[in-house]
């Protein structure tokens, strides 16, 4: 009976903690601090400089195409951006302006995942053609998930004149 008591004790106690920890982080989710890497990276985007990670190295090839093509062009100034899947890039939203179209074209179909981490800068408004809800994952980071078709380019909007500034991330998974 003792050893029960003990179990139904730490149990509840870990609930406790658990439930402690996601009102604090919710509460706090606003004053998400900056890591030094996020720091290092606005600095790079702020020299236009681009910053983006390679996920797989099935996707080597369509990364090194990003790279190439904003080897050309201040990607500040970029109206549409060719995203490759299992690429995380990262750009700096600036208030009042328009981020730019990131477009993906999938080489099978599948469900794709469109996820913006927005360090807790500003809430994006996700869009595209398609059907697809934007979610709220938690921490500044925000989802839309759609059926997408071989072949077919999409065309992804994180936000019109945005409220606020700061550094974001935009990965595309297909599933």
């Amino acid at each position: 009976m003792k050893q029960f008591k003990s179990w139904r004790f730490t149990i509840l106690f870990l609930m406790s903690l658990i439930v402690s920890g996601a009102f604090a982080a919710a509460h706090n989710e606003s004053k998400i601090e900056k890591t030094p890497m996020d720091q290092i990276i606005e600095a790079v985007l702020g020299t236009g400089g681009t910053y983006a990670i390679l996920l797989d190295d099935a996707s080597y090839e369509e990364w090194a195409s990003l790279m190439v093509h904003l080897g050309y062009y201040d990607h500040r100034t970029l109206a549409q951006i060719p995203l490759p899947l299992n690429v995380q890039f990262y750009g700096l939203a600036q208030k009042n302006k328009t981020t730019p179209i990131f477009s993906i074209t999938p080489k099978k179909s599948g469900m794709l995942s469109v996820t913006v981490d927005t360090k807790g800068n500003f809430i994006p408004n996700i869009k595209c053609a398609e059907k697809a809800t934007q979610k709220d994952i938690g921490f500044g980071i925000y989802r839309i998930s759609f059926t997408a078709a071989a072949g077919k380019t999409y065309h992804i909007t994180i936000g019109d004149q945005l409220h606020e500034s700061g550094l974001y991330s935009i990965t595309a998974v297909l599933n």
